[in-house]
């Protein structure tokens, strides 16, 4: 039986340690997730402000027009 002992010991080791590698991947793999998940929110939130962008740009444009038309009125009167 002492002869044995080296033996389980090493094939507790080797268990314990490939249940800590499972733990470990599959703490991998839901981290992985969940910076796709950031990835994704990320480039959504980069949609959005080009689409402000746009529209803030479009706005100038008329508000140019505004002010055009204001300055075209007061030389007029």
């Amino acid at each position: 039986m002492a002869k044995d002992t080296p033996e389980i010991r090493s094939k507790l080791v080797n268990a314990v340690l490939d249940n800590e590698v499972e733990y470990n991947e599959s703490l991998i793999a839901e981290r992985e997730g969940e910076i796709r998940e950031i990835e994704q929110g990320l480039n959504e939130l980069n949609e959005i402000f080009r689409d402000l962008g746009t529209l803030v740009s479009e706005q100038q444009s008329m508000l140019d027009n505004i002010e055009s038309n204001v300055t075209n009125i007061s030389e007029i009167q």
